[in-house]
């Protein structure tokens, strides 16, 4: 799994927590107060995988515990596009049913199958599960979002669109599985969802303006190689903000060179477990060029667990955080970070090399170090932030050739935020 290092520190956590709590009488059970319960519904959001595959209107999932302690799901409910509130009230699990999960071995590779109904349409788009489940020794249940990571996933569970009927214009290679848009200006009214393994290219002077909250979801690679004369446009229609780009590569390799992002909000209740403008995962990325502006999502640009090798990135006027990096090896040659309403760069289990990064109007951290990450950033500018750099939780920052100017707390700060870690 991607998380696992993340998982791993959130589930001992917990289990710290529990063993706080434990009495002399080793047959009775925990009582958790509801500060810890808070506490851990939160932490708890990665200790579990789950894939799936569809056949017949039911899905089989295949859920796996990654804590050291065993957990039992009694509730099972999807999370989908089509529910105003994010998820069913529907218990996926049949009446009386459990899924017992025994702890985490590494010596023991224990998947259960659970098949449950399943209905596809075109609308539909389930995201992640939510399990209501208890902690062996615990009498408080426990909620745990489940992420259907496309990286775990046996298959789609959405149908993806209709492109040929939809676009016509563009290119259907059935035998590379690849589609094409030509260079022009193209009018997007649907979100453009292709299958997994169907990789996208975009060709130099195409502009595509996407209808509100319009997505484009590929599991595969893109590759926009636009030009510095004839660059690759994505931009709302009028005056709405469309939806953004999701890439999830299985180690493809995905190149994005002059290409330009405007104008993109994520929707709440569609690929709501991907955060960015642009999210980016388990894909080798080259990046040369990239401006993304207007932005109302949690991150810009999103990249998790991917090997990154990225130069000449401008970012302005985001909601959130600007580039957010989880799980990444590799190197960023040139950011420019303008008014950015969280972060400028945060990176997390990370290992970075960095160089000529410019950030003002930074209302967070220019530069965000945290959870064992590792990074060597050279030729900083930093004008108007609240926090310069910030290294924390067990991670090590070197810093070379720095200037700050208008720092309204401090220039630097090393700390530990997560108890599960340590001091940076």
């Amino acid at each position: 799994p991607f998380y696992v290092s993340e998982i791993i520190s959130k589930a001992k956590y917990i289990q710290f927590s529990l063993e706080q709590g434990t009495t002399k009488d080793s047959g009775k059970k925990i009582a958790i107060t509801p500060s810890q319960k808070m506490t851990m519904s939160k932490l708890a959001g990665n200790i579990v995988s789950a894939g799936f595959t569809i056949n017949d209107k039911k899905a089989s999932i295949y859920v796996k515990n990654l804590a050291p302690f065993p957990i039992t799901i009694f509730s099972l409910q999807k999370k989908s596009s089509r529910l105003q509130t994010r998820r069913s009230s529907e218990n996926l699990l049949a009446e009386q049913q459990k899924i017992e999960l025994p702890a985490y071995s590494e010596s023991e590779n224990f998947i259960k199958k659970v098949e449950v109904p399943f209905t596809e349409d075109d609308n539909t788009l389930v995201t992640s599960l939510t399990a209501y489940a208890t902690i062996k020794g615990t009498q408080e249940p426990i909620e745990i979002n489940i992420p259907l990571d496309f990286g775990t996933r046996k298959g789609p569970l959405y149908k993806p669109s209709s492109i040929k009927i939809d676009y016509p214009q563009f290119s259907i290679d059935e035998a590379e599985q690849r589609v094409t848009i030509p260079p022009g200006s193209w009018r997007v009214d649907r979100s453009i969802v292709l299958k997994p393994g169907w990789s996208l290219e975009i060709r130099p002077g195409a502009t595509l303006s996407f209808a509100d909250k319009a997505i484009v979801a590929v599991h595969g690679a893109v590759i926009m190689r636009g030009s510095p004369e004839m660059p690759i446009r994505l931009q709302p229609q009028e005056s709405s903000l469309w939806g953004g780009i999701s890439v999830i590569g299985n180690r493809e390799t995905s190149v994005i060179e002059n290409v330009y992002l405007s104008g993109i909000k994520r929707p709440t209740t569609a690929l709501d477990f991907l955060t960015g403008a642009l999210t980016v995962e388990d894909t080798v990325l080259k990046v040369d060029n990239l401006r993304i502006s207007n932005i109302q999502a949690e991150d810009a640009l999103n990249i998790v667990n991917s090997e990154i090798d990225l130069k000449n990135i401008t970012v302005s006027d985001v909601s959130s955080d600007a580039v957010d990096m989880d799980f990444c090896t590799g190197q960023l040659k040139g950011l420019m970070v303008i008014r950015s309403a969280g972060d400028g760069l945060d990176i997390s289990t990370t290992n970075l090399e960095a160089e000529n990064l410019t950030f003002s109007s930074i209302q967070d951290k220019a530069i965000s170090v945290g959870e064992q990450s590792k990074a060597h950033l050279k030729n900083i500018d930093i004008t108007n932030a609240e926090i310069g750099i910030a290294s924390k939780d067990l991670s090590y920052t070197e810093v070379e050739n720095i200037s700050l100017k208008n720092i309204r707390k401090f220039p630097f700060m090393a700390y530990n935020k997560k108890p599960e870690l340590g001091p940076g």
